[in-house]
């Protein structure tokens, strides 16, 4: 398979060349927007997004997946990672955060789902769900650390997190018809 990364920042791209020349693994690189990939329609199986939408308002995402869309090939997928809003021990570590001026990754506007997005745009959503539970006590430090390590070892902790506390991150596979 081959891999192209894809950012708007010149030193994420190194950063990137480092990690996958000393795991020896072969990429394109290339500096842009997900507001305009610069390459073909349809040129893409598969692009992952992670950690990005939810930095834009409702509009903005809508015309970041149109273009991402745009980039695969039909049949293809769009697999994203966002902050949800179901999970409400990340809310309350991000409020905590913000209240002590501590929060460093600026706007974000935790995903409640992406069906919305995608209806206007003949997207098909096949799959959509809460993930990583765990992870959300990583916002408490210390404090935090023991719930995680809980999680992370044990499943059925991880599935009570998950039906209580819901996921730190929402999973969104979008299929292009």
């Amino acid at each position: 398979y081959d891999v192209t990364l894809l950012d708007t920042s010149r030193e994420a791209l190194n950063i990137s060349r480092e990690v996958f020349r000393t795991r020896r693994c072969g990429f394109r690189a290339i500096q842009g927007s997900m507001f305009a990939v610069p390459v073909p329609d349809g040129f893409f199986d598969v692009i992952w997004n992670a950690g990005v939408l939810e930095h834009f308002y409702f509009h903005e995402q809508v015309e970041a997946i149109r273009e991402l869309a745009r980039a695969l090939k039909p049949g293809g997928r769009l697999i994203t990672l966002n902050p949800s809003a179901h999970g409400w021990v990340y809310r309350a570590g991000k409020a905590i955060a913000e209240f002590r001026g501590t929060w460093g990754v600026g706007q974000e506007f935790p995903v409640r789902t992406l069906r919305g997005h995608c209806l206007s745009l003949n997207l098909d959503v096949i799959e959509e769900r809460d993930v990583l539970p765990e992870h959300q006590f990583r916002f408490f430090g210390k404090y935090g650390d023991p719930l995680f390590a809980l999680g992370q070892r044990s499943r059925v902790m991880r599935q009570a997190y998950l039906k209580s506390l819901g996921g730190y991150l929402k999973l969104t596979v979008i299929r292009k018809i």
